[in-house]
């Protein structure tokens, strides 16, 4: 292996983590989601505003597809939040019970949506 990958490998710690993401649609339910997912051992995230981009599209755009944008956006939610963390595979369970406990069944499209993927630690 060359001298560079060596350094490059002997600065990622290569971990049995996931980066887990969840889109709240609901965000009036942000701080007791925080709360739970501490609750249920989810010691630090990270939550952000973020909009989708349909609705900037919709807020920005003239163009055909407006029309039909508008009908699917016409109740929709302003604004997300995008909560985030960095937390052990088997906490991944965790994760999905406080979502679930405080936001309701996430199989359903106006509770949001979360996916994970897997992490690997750059010091």
């Amino acid at each position: 292996m060359s001298n560079v990958l060596t350094k490059f490998y002997s600065y990622v710690i290569i971990c049995n983590m996931k980066t887990i993401f969840y889109i709240l649609t609901r965000t009036e339910l942000h701080e007791a989601l925080m709360q739970k997912l501490y609750d249920y051992g989810i010691p630090g995230a990270t939550s952000i505003q973020s909009e989708g981009m349909a609705k900037v599209l919709y807020d920005h755009g003239e163009s055909a597809i407006m029309t039909s944008l508008r009908a699917l956006l016409s109740n929709s939610p302003n604004e997300n939040i995008t909560i985030f963390a960095v937390i052990k595979s088997e906490q991944i369970s965790d994760f999905k019970r406080a979502v679930n406990d405080v936001v309701g069944d996430i199989a359903k499209a106006e509770n949001g949506f979360m996916f994970a993927m897997d992490c690997e630690i750059i010091r």
